[in-house]
């Protein structure tokens, strides 16, 4: 405002000292006064200075009708306007503009990789289904795996169907033969989270937790397992694709058999406190062995010693399987991806929940990828987190870290989001819409059309996408204006035809929409005409006024036939 007062009447602000007054006179050589506005001398070209808070979210909010990026949006604006912070405002509206956040194409994982502690032999283990395969010859063309978090040791059994009695039957023979865990990890499948598995656990006394969905990660270690056993076994069935369950078995030990990376033991030694005896060890004849009962005394000094032998060894081993995570750890800290993102989420942040069921289904490339905005309430040590509705409902579920992201916000949150359009109230969005029309006609459309002729027909979809989250009822554009929802000045709206089968007075229209998507509600818009009626071509003068009762009025040409 000091530059328009000294361009006004030469006159400064009360108090100005006279650097102050040499300094405004050296910046007012780059600006000019035409009219009521301030333009910036940039070369050749001549730029509107924006002064007001209401001016510039207005600007940056018509520029970003498109939900082009920031690049594009400051090219716009730039060539137009000028005012100090231009960049950094335009990047500020791209990265909180909300229906830009939910159609964001970015890849997110956690911060951090907190893989599970393992704590003693067959306590977890990691449950999950591989196939279909092609039918063995005994019918069988799934297998369901386990894998032990601590030992490392694999089951795998084979069974005819991907079915809660299969899996069940199949769980108690793993059960009777190894004894039951104290916990079983599966995904949330129907043939693992059902009523007849959770009465087999709760028999034997097993804790069932689940798996995030479309998360394989959080059930990583027998997603590895079965990628190991899916890849040996078709290196050995040399095309024969129906004798992978001959193979099985000796696939499975072999893998036993062998030390692992991460304890530096082999599972068999961990689970059976011996190494297994291999066929290539026996040579010869087998000699025969006079088998005695063993001593109790002697069975009892080889339990301690087993026990004490044991301690040390599952010592070393989780010793070593922390040291194996801490390099895991380190190696997912170091690893980028491109696009990929990782966000520091904490209980409380509102952010946007990933639609992983989107992908790979028809009819469905339109919407947003990041859909639904929640609550955070909770975030666990396994890379899950809580969360609830705005309206405080907790999801029965957690959610994978890498399946939110923070929903980023300004104080000036953007206004043509749904969501945010039905929590206003229609009072609170018509005073917005009074206050944002409350200004000179001929400063509102320069602002507003610029050089464009026609409503761009995203501005169309835009709008329409509004009136659909305020009424749901409605359905197509001739359905819309009919409503006088996004009425218009129709040219011959004299003669008394129907509204929607004519064509709209664009400014207006655009001029309507603008102040309604700040304002954060379509309201209806109804029109009137003032001027002789006739069959030629006449000039008149239109007031449009929607219901903040504000007129704005144009010059027109009409028609009759």
């Amino acid at each position: 405002m000091t530059l328009v007062l000294y361009f006004s009447n030469k006159q400064y602000e009360t108090e100005t000292s006279e650097n102050k007054k040499r300094l405004i006179r050296r910046d007012a050589k780059k600006f000019c006064l035409q009219g009521s506005f301030l333009y910036y001398k940039d070369g050749q070209s001549m730029k509107r200075v924006i002064l007001t808070e209401e001016e510039r979210m207005e600007v940056l909010t018509e520029a970003h009708a498109g939900h082009f990026g920031a690049r594009r949006m400051q090219e716009k604006i730039g060539s137009r306007f000028y005012w100090r912070v231009i960049t950094q405002d335009t990047l500020d509206w791209v990265s909180t503009c909300i229906a830009c956040q939910k159609f964001e194409k970015v890849k997110t994982e956690a911060p951090e990789l907190k893989p599970i502690k393992p704590v003693s032999p067959w306590y977890m283990i990691d449950v999950d289904l591989i196939g279909p395969f092609k039918a063995s010859s005994k019918g069988n063309r799934y297998c369901l795996t386990a894998t032990d978090f601590f030992t490392k040791w694999v089951e795998a059994i084979p069974i005819k169907e991907k079915m809660a009695v299969a899996t069940s039957q199949a769980l108690m023979d793993m059960f009777y033969t190894h004894g039951a865990p104290e916990v079983v990890l599966t995904d949330q499948g129907r043939e693992f989270w059902n009523k007849v598995n959770q009465t087999l656990f709760e028999n034997f006394g097993v804790k069932h937790r689940i798996t995030s969905a479309y998360h394989p990660q959080t059930n990583g270690l027998d997603e590895r397992t079965n990628q190991t056993l899916k890849r040996a076994i078709g290196k050995t069935l040399d095309g024969h694709q129906e004798r992978w369950e001959d193979k099985l078995k000796e696939i499975v030990f072999a893998h036993n058999s062998c030390v692992h990376a991460s304890t530096r033991y082999s599972p068999y030694r961990l689970m059976y406190g011996r190494e297994p005896r291999l066929l290539s060890e026996i040579t010869g004849d087998l000699p025969e062995v006079e088998v005695a009962d063993p001593d109790a005394d002697d069975v009892e000094k080889y339990i301690q010693a087993r026990a004490e032998k044991d301690g040390e060894t599952f010592d070393k081993v989780r010793a070593n399987v922390a040291k194996a995570q801490g390099r895991q750890k380190e190696a997912y800290q170091r690893r980028t991806k491109k696009g990929t993102k990782r966000f520091n989420i904490s209980p409380g942040m509102e952010v946007l929940k990933k639609d992983e069921r989107k992908h790979g289904r028809p009819g469905r490339t339109m919407d947003p990828d990041w859909p639904t905005k929640y609550r955070v309430t909770e975030v666990g040590d396994n890379n899950l987190v809580q969360l609830e509705t705005m309206d405080g409902k907790p999801l029965k579920t957690k959610t994978p870290y890498a399946s939110v992201k923070p929903l980023r916000m300004t104080e000036s949150a953007h206004s043509d989001d749904p969501e945010m359009l039905c929590s206003r109230s229609e009072e609170d969005a018509l005073e917005a819409c009074a206050a944002l029309m409350n200004r000179r006609v001929e400063d509102f459309r320069a602002m507003v059309l610029g050089q464009h002729t026609w409503l761009d027909d995203k501005v169309i979809d835009h709008a329409h996408a509004l009136l659909k989250a305020q009424h749901a009822k409605i359905g197509g554009l001739h359905a819309t204006t009919s409503l006088a929802l996004l009425s218009t000045v129709p040219t011959p709206a004299q003669g008394g035809e129907d509204p929607s089968m004519v064509d709209y007075h664009q400014a207006a229209m655009r001029t309507h929409l603008f102040a309604s998507f700040q304002a954060g509600i379509l309201t209806p818009f109804p029109s009137t005409a003032r001027g002789p009626t006739a069959k030629a071509v006449h000039a008149i003068e239109v007031d449009v006024h929607c219901l903040c009762r504000r007129t704005i009025r144009f010059g027109i040409m009409v028609g009759g036939g």
